[in-house]
C-alpha cells in the first residue's frame, strides 16, 4: 500500500490536490498520481523531484499511466519540490515548481 499524492497539471501550472500529512523519512511509500490538461495529451512525461528549491540534486522519474514513485533520496527533508516536463515531437513543456511539506 502506497500513499498517493494527487497533483494537477495545466499548461505550465502545477498544483497539489492531496490532503493529509506526509511524514518525512518514508521510503518506498510515496507516489504521485497526476491529472493533466488537454495540452499534455500524448506527451512523454517525467516528474522531477528535489529536496531543495534550486534543484541542485534532482531525480527524474518517468510518469507511466499518470503515476510515478517519489524517489527515496528526497524524502528526508522538510519539503519535496516537484516539477513536470513533457515532450512530443519538437514541443517541450515544463511546469513551475510546487512544494510538498512533510512533518516530523
Amino acid at each position: 500500500m502506497k500513499k498517493e499524492i494527487k497533483i494537477y497539471v495545466d499548461g505550465q501550472e502545477i498544483r497539489l490536490e492531496q490532503g493529509g500529512a506526509i511524514v518525512r523519512g518514508s521510503k518506498g511509500y510515496l507516489q504521485c498520481r497526476f491529472s493533466f490538461s488537454d495540452g499534455w495529451q500524448k506527451m512523454k512525461k517525467v516528474a522531477v523531484f528535489s529536496d531543495g528549491y534550486g534543484f541542485k540534486k534532482e531525480y527524474a522519474v518517468p510518469i507511466t499511466g499518470d503515476v510515478c514513485h517519489i524517489p527515496d533520496a528526497v524524502t528526508d527533508g522538510r519539503r519535496i519540490y516537484i516539477k513536470v516536463a513533457g515532450m512530443k515531437e519538437n514541443v517541450v513543456i515544463t511546469t513551475r515548481v510546487c512544494a510538498l511539506d512533510q512533518e516530523g
